[in-house]
């Protein structure tokens, strides 16, 4: 079984069009919060700005002489005052914002020729003659591997929003989101038992205003029941849902504030068991774009087949340095030793994409 894991590369390089003519490239680490008058827009959305100073903050910590990173950063600030604030929930709607527009406006600016179609494609004709599932995990928010899938296997989500079953009940694959995805909802559930919506009235803007008073006064609890988000309005995801027993609740943003100790999922406790289940099934790791930081991922990893094939993609030599020797250190069962080129490749997605190295891994056979 393939195992196909994304990280922040495949995002940035997610076209092969010329990347400096894309309006809405996704951003990654330090441009999440750049000076832009799209994201002056995406904050000015957030009810009393509440996401401005830890943006702000961030942004002089970034600054040439700032000396530090954005994950860093974001580790220090949450050590001092913890994630759970009115701040980091700010910055959640923010970050939410920003990846939903950025995976629908910049897959339809290609018109959804990117690298992750080609990707599902040829990975698609490879798995038919095998009629095996394959495995794709993911830490980015934004939604175009999900677009892919859909466009390969008119794949539809959305019509079972509950738990997200369709995420790991499909035949030909298996799509894990383990640090969120931006138009998934974690439901905040009784807070307070006076506490009722009129679904009618009540907009993205006063949903909330209406969650960062809750964090501001430590009445919000989360559940395990993560959803679907309603259709965007005005660049904002609808954040609240009704039950069949009449109860209305909100939608707090399901994904993962992008810390360097990255240390838990931002998934549905379903989906994990799933993973963990197909994972001693898995024979092939194929690694793009990601540099090997989720420990608590790397950890689950142990699980796969004795003498497992790798291939790790990235322009950067460090992180190809780097994602073998993590993974053996935490005694991930691969085949190949860790300066073996054959499970190495210098290239960014699109070359990847472009050239035969994918082919060539799908198929080798080879001890």
């Amino acid at each position: 079984m393939l195992l196909v894991v994304l990280g922040a590369g495949a995002s940035l390089d997610f076209a092969a069009q010329r990347l400096d003519e894309l309006t809405w490239r996704p951003p990654v680490t330090d441009g999440l919060v750049e000076d832009s008058q799209r994201n002056r827009r995406l904050l000015n959305l957030i009810p009393g700005r509440a996401a401005s100073g830890l943006v702000a903050t961030l942004r002089q910590a970034l600054a040439p002489g700032g000396g530090t990173a954005l994950e860093a950063t974001l580790d220090k600030m949450s050590q001092e005052a913890g994630e759970e604030t009115r701040e980091f929930l700010a910055f959640r709607f923010y970050l939410q914002s920003l990846l939903q527009e950025c995976s629908t406006r910049g897959v339809a600016e290609v018109g959804g020729a990117t690298n992750h179609s080609i990707l599902v494609r040829t990975i698609e004709l490879w798995r038919r003659r095998r009629n095996e599932r394959v495995l794709y995990v993911t830490f980015n928010y934004d939604t175009i591997l999900d677009q892919a899938l859909a466009g390969q296997y008119d794949w539809e989500p959305h019509l079972d929003s509950r738990r997200l079953d369709r995420y790991i009940s499909s035949d030909e694959f298996r799509l894990f989101k383990l640090h969120g995805s931006c138009n998934w909802g974690q439901a905040v559930h009784d807070t307070r038992p006076e506490l009722s919506l009129d679904l009618d009235t009540w907009d993205a803007v006063e949903c909330r205003r209406e969650m960062l008073d809750m964090v501001t006064r430590a009445e919000m609890t989360l559940a395990d029941d993560y959803r679907l988000l309603p259709p965007v309005v005005d660049a904002i995801e609808r954040c609240q849902f009704r039950t069949k027993d009449g109860k209305n609740h909100l939608l707090v943003p399901a994904l993962a504030i992008p810390l360097a100790t990255k240390a838990a999922f931002a998934c549905p406790v379903s989906h994990q068991l799933e993973l963990v289940r197909h994972l001693p099934l898995v024979d092939r790791v194929l690694a793009i774009g990601w540099k090997g930081g989720e420990s608590h991922f790397v950890k689950l990893l142990t699980k796969i087949r004795a003498e497992s094939r790798l291939l790790v993609v990235d322009p950067s030599e460090e992180t190809l340095r780097r994602v073998p020797r993590l993974l053996q250190e935490a005694s991930v069962p691969l085949l190949y030793a860790q300066d073996d080129a054959r499970h190495l490749q210098t290239s960014t997605f699109s070359q990847f994409i472009a050239g035969e190295g994918l082919t060539r891994f799908l198929e080798d056979s080879s001890d």
